[in-house]
Parts: structure tokens; C-alpha cells; sequence
């Protein structure tokens, strides 16, 4: 009976043992700081540009208006995808799903934000106009009046250099919109069901593909499509300013996720949705 057992627990945890997944993707940060949490694609920040890192930052707004949780810094209980879609009317539906369910969200009732510079001293209006126009300076270099113009400015504000005053205004400026409210549906999905949409993402080439594909039909029209994944051992994020439905390979791997959700349906009138209410969100103010 005893060896009965053994093997039974080794067939157990062999069966439970997870999805074996391609190389590549991301690490999980090994120490984290309060102000790290914030950046929901922290791996990126250590392979893009020191002056793309602010805008990194305020991807964070985005996110936590829908209540989503950061999936680029540990693994959660459980396995996760997140597809995210935008199109050019500003609608965004966020699709993600486990071995156990799918969860799409979509945003109504107008923008979650409003931008009330009345919170801002004439002062730091000022700077947030400058600081949106010409962040970072040192880009500017190349244009010798300009250059001397910001130059002068930073001399008599030093501040103007300081990313975290940049982040400060901003923060500030940004109201959260108490009228934003999000649809949420769910649904049940087996195990099996989990395995073979994986199967399809690990086979498409995803873990390999770069963090960003542009292409240029998708950034005229405004669409773009965001596959991020949470496993136990690493995250990877892929983004496509693009429509998914117009090729193969990260496109044609979007629409499949799209239709497993079953969002190549009529859902509007779908009783299954839900409307939320938006919980009061605290920001932290701090870029690296």
C-alpha cells in the first residue's frame, strides 16, 4: 500500500507538473522596491532607452483603471495570458484568461481620467507645458537656439531635470474620473481547453518575437494589441500597433485568443456582463 501511494503521488505531480514553455521572455525582478510595483512591464526597463522609462511608468494608469494586477514582477497563483486590445475610437477590452477561466473587461462611460490643471500653481503649469513639449532636453541638442532656450530654463529650474518633478505634475494633474465604470465578463474553461490555446502560443514563435512589432497600416488607424504572460517562471510581453485580423504569425495568433474568448462575437447584449464600479486607485509618485 505504501508504494501504492508513492506512485501515486509521482503520477500526481507529474500530471500537475505545468506547460513546458520555449525559451525566452523575461526574469522576474529578484528584489523589488515599493516604487518598482508601478511599472506594470518592469522587465523593459532594462532594455529601452533611459528617456522612455517616464512613459513606462504611466502605463500604470491604464492598468489600474481596470483593476488589473501587475503580471510582469511575480507569478501568480495561477498561470495567466492578458490580451489587450485598443482600437482608433478608444475602446479597450482586456481579455485574460487561466486554466479555470477567461475574464474580458471593457471600458465604459467615458475616459477614467480628467486632467484638471487648476490642482497646479501657474508655476508648474508652466513647467508641465515645457516638460510635455521637450522631455527629454537633452534631445534637443541638435537645434542651437532651442537648445540655448531650455538651457537657460533648466540654469534658473533645476527642477525641469529632476524625472521624479516631471512624474509629480502629472500625478497631480490627472483626476480620477468618478463617473468611469467597467463591464467585466467570465466564463468557464477547462483545463484542456487552457493546455491547447497555450500550446498554440508556445508554437506560434511568441517567446521569441520583440517586445514591439509597428506596423505602419496599424499605426495610422490607432489599433493595437498587447499579449503579455504570466508563468510560473517568467513573463513576456509583446505589443502590435496593427489590426490582428490582417496576416499570420503575432496577428493571426491575437485572433485566435480573440476567438477562443469567443469576442469575434456579437457581445454587446450579452446579459453576462457586469458593470463595476471603479475603486478609489492611490498612485506613487517615483520613476528609477
Amino acid at each position: 500500500m505504501k508504494y501504492l501511494t508513492i506512485i501515486f503521488a509521482v503520477i500526481l505531480f507529474s500530471c500537475n507538473s505545468g506547460i513546458n514553455y520555449p525559451e525566452g521572455g523575461f526574469d522576474y525582478p529578484a528584489n523589488l522596491t515599493g516604487k518598482d510595483t508601478n511599472y506594470y512591464r518592469y522587465p523593459l526597463l532594462n532594455i529601452i532607452p533611459k528617456d522612455y522609462r517616464f512613459a513606462e511608468y504611466f502605463e500604470q494608469y491604464f492598468y489600474k483603471q481596470f483593476e488589473e494586477p501587475n503580471l510582469s514582477i511575480l507569478p501568480l497563483e495561477k498561470e495567466t495570458f492578458r490580451l489587450t486590445y485598443s482600437d482608433k475610437s478608444g475602446k479597450t477590452v482586456m481579455l485574460s484568461f487561466n486554466k479555470d477561466e477567461i475574464v474580458i473587461k471593457r471600458g465604459i462611460a467615458g475616459g477614467a481620467y480628467n486632467w484638471d490643471t487648476t490642482r497646479l500653481t501657474k508655476l508648474e503649469n508652466e513647467h508641465l507645458e515645457i516638460l510635455q513639449r521637450w522631455f527629454p532636453f537633452e534631445h534637443k541638442g541638435d537645434i542651437p537656439v532651442l537648445k540655448k532656450r531650455l538651457d537657460s530654463l533648466c540654469l534658473l529650474y533645476p527642477q525641469l531635470l529632476d524625472v521624479d518633478y516631471y512624474i509629480e505634475l502629472y500625478d497631480k494633474v490627472n483626476v480620477r474620473n468618478k463617473s468611469f465604470t467597467y463591464q467585466t465578463k467570465k466564463s468557464i474553461i477547462t483545463g484542456n481547453a487552457f493546455r491547447e490555446m497555450v500550446e498554440q502560443i508556445n508554437a506560434s514563435g511568441y517567446w521569441k518575437l520583440p517586445h514591439h512589432i509597428d506596423d505602419g497600416a496599424g499605426a495610422a488607424d490607432g489599433t493595437s494589441f498587447t499579449l503579455e504572460a504570466n508563468t510560473a517562471a517568467k513573463y513576456n510581453i509583446v505589443n502590435r500597433v496593427g489590426d490582428p485580423g490582417n496576416g499570420g504569425g503575432f496577428a493571426g495568433l491575437c485572433q485566435k485568443i480573440i476567438e477562443f474568448a469567443g469576442l469575434d462575437k456579437k457581445l454587446d447584449t450579452d446579459p453576462a456582463w457586469k458593470t463595476v464600479v471603479v475603486k478609489p486607485v492611490t498612485y506613487s509618485t517615483g520613476i528609477k
